[in-house]
């Protein structure tokens, strides 16, 4: 009897009750792999395949970034961390609406371009031309659009454009291609989604300050982070 008590109390002793604790989720390189939030989890892979959303203002510090909003896949748990890819870019409504005043025209259109690294992505482009115009100029402004992002995309691998329509670089190459058919007052990527899994490569896209900015509407800021099953 005795043996038996000490053998239950030996079990006892031996039995471990996992917790739940708070797991960093890290950025990919594209944003120098910061820290994007955290999420409270008993076991850290079952976080892996969730989106995580943050505002680009957290991610490059920029006000005027404050109504985009960037989401990232939570791909796979490294260490005690869980590490994310890019998935898509969105403008909020409200910053799109401020764009189009009086005796203006816009246009918006949505289509897949391919990567000079072979991935397809989800491109929503949302123009607003300076004067009024007419269905035959919005036609050919249109043409011009998917022309202008078709070439870029292909000379540029995926991660890159992500930075670069995140920066504007994209966005003031089309409008400035744009405005050789008529004047264009605001070209924006309202969404933009990367399709499929990502490329491997060993070179790291760079995010850098766009030469020229137009103003932007003000939005509320957003700088929560927001974590979906």
């Amino acid at each position: 009897k005795g043996q038996l008590s000490t053998m239950a109390k030996a079990s006892k002793a031996t039995v471990q009750v996992k917790r739940k604790r708070w797991v960093p989720i890290i950025a990919p390189k594209l944003f120098n792999e910061m820290q994007l939030g955290e999420s409270y989890l008993l076991e850290p892979k079952d976080a892996v395949g969730r989106t995580v959303r943050v505002s680009v203002m957290q991610l490059t510090g920029e006000p005027q970034k404050q109504y985009i909003s960037a989401a990232f896949t939570i791909t796979d748990v490294q260490g005690d961390k869980l590490r994310t890819e890019i998935k898509s870019y969105k403008i909020l409504a409200s910053a799109l609406r401020r764009l189009v005043r009086r005796n203006k025209d816009k246009f918006e259109d949505s289509f897949l371009v391919t990567s000079a690294d072979g991935r397809s992505m989800r491109v929503k482009p949302f123009v607003v031309t300076r004067f009024r115009s007419n269905g035959g100029i919005l036609t050919a402004l249109r043409k011009v659009v998917r022309i202008k992002f078709t070439e870029i995309a292909a000379a540029t691998k995926s991660e890159q454009f992500y930075a670069d329509v995140i920066t504007g670089k994209v966005q003031q190459g089309v409008q400035d291609a744009l405005k050789k058919t008529y004047p264009v007052g605001a070209c924006e990527v309202r969404w933009l989604e990367l399709l499929g899994a990502a490329p491997v490569s060993t070179e790291a896209p760079t995010v850098e300050p766009a030469k020229e900015e137009p103003a932007e509407p003000e939005v509320p800021a957003e700088t929560e982070t927001t974590v979906e099953a």
